[in-house]
């Protein structure tokens, strides 16, 4: 949903990285993006939101979650 929302705000050239722990939901994200013609601009990632080591630091621009924090055991904020 949020994904989708960014690719139409950043253009034809901005890219979006899909990353879950749900091969099932990155699969069903990929088939959209197929019929939405904007599978070029998006990588789909199996990976917990607490482990984006696979992204080189500083490439990416801006990371947003959904239904993340009630995954977490330990919600408090670290330094």
């Amino acid at each position: 949903m949020i994904a989708f929302g960014v690719l139409e705000r950043l253009g034809e050239h901005g890219r979006v990285v899909f990353a879950d722990i749900s091969k099932d939901l990155l699969e069903h994200s990929r088939t959209l993006a197929e019929v939405k013609s904007v599978a070029d601009r998006c990588e789909f990632v199996l990976a917990p939101a607490t482990d984006l080591s696979r992204n080189a630091d500083g490439s990416v621009d801006v990371v947003t979650t959904r239904s993340v924090l009630i995954y977490l055991g330990d919600k408090r904020l670290e330094e």
